[in-house]
């Protein structure tokens, strides 16, 4: 039996399948996926991660924040992406060089293996929100949020776990977190 894959609209996918001999597709397996998170996207699962338990207290202490932090093992090699913040402003080469210079030895500690590639980032002018985490972590940017096939955008005001609350141009509103499809930064360069 084969799996064919094909792209059915630029988000989810549809598998099909053929014949005797089985083909395996990052696609198919992300199909699943995708598929039982059609109705909310954002995870709440970060801060359970032990590698996130791991960092966040050692990236905290040079004074940023932890946005999200994922590992995977490639060939032997163990790849970690650790994405931060800098809360005093944008975050630059140099926070990222030195959350990488504090965090090396420990992930060499940690995973008993000096094979770790280390990849340390900012979010990105228009990052899309992962994890509910990030509404903490986001609070006084300008975001958009998608509800009901709608975006809505404004600058994050509060965050108290259940509800999301934005400052839009007309006025405040609050919107429950299971109904909110998406979220992403609204993307601009401002300097704190």
């Amino acid at each position: 039996m084969s799996i064919t894959c094909y792209t059915v609209s630029t988000t989810f996918f549809s598998c099909e399948r053929k014949g005797v001999e089985l083909v395996r597709s990052f696609f198919c397996a992300a199909s699943a996926l995708l598929e039982g998170m059609k109705e909310n996207m954002l995870q709440n699962k970060i801060q359970t991660k032990e590698l996130y338990q791991e960092l966040f207290p050692l990236v905290q202490s040079l004074g940023y924040t932890v946005v999200d932090v994922q590992d995977a093992v490639v060939k032997r090699d163990r790849h970690v992406q650790v994405v931060i913040r800098n809360p005093r402003g944008n975050t630059s080469l140099d926070d990222c060089a030195a959350v990488s210079r504090l965090v090396q030895p420990r992930l060499t500690v940690l995973f008993d293996t000096r094979d770790i590639h280390l990849e340390v980032s900012s979010p990105g002018l228009s990052r899309s929100f992962k994890d509910v985490h990030e509404f903490t972590v986001f609070q006084e940017e300008q975001i958009r949020i998608l509800i009901d096939e709608q975006w809505t955008e404004g600058v994050l005001r509060d965050f108290d776990g259940a509800q999301v609350t934005l400052d839009t141009e007309n006025k405040t509103v609050s919107y429950a977190v299971e109904s909110i499809r998406k979220a992403k930064l609204a993307g601009s360069l401002k300097e704190k």
